[in-house]
């Protein structure tokens, strides 16, 4: 599950670099630095989305398991 919260921003940004590649002829796709850079850039948003699912993963089932049902909440 938490590796699924990091795949969806990086398959994102990598369709949206084959796209740009395929609608612009490489046009833009030279002007942002190469492969390097666009592994580089998915390598960075899977890590950071790796983190946040983590993270969330951790907090959210933890205030869940808190959760009284018995007691009205203020919404």
């Amino acid at each position: 599950m938490i590796v699924s919260v990091a795949f969806y921003p990086t398959y994102a940004v990598l369709w949206a670099f084959f796209t740009a590649r395929y609608f612009t002829s490489n046009a833009i796709y030279s002007l942002v630095g190469g492969w390097i850079f666009v592994v580089s850039l998915c390598l960075l948003i899977f890590s950071l989305g790796l983190l946040g699912g983590y993270l969330s993963n951790r907090v959210i089932f933890k205030r869940l398991k808190n959760v009284d049902d018995s007691k009205p909440r203020n919404i």
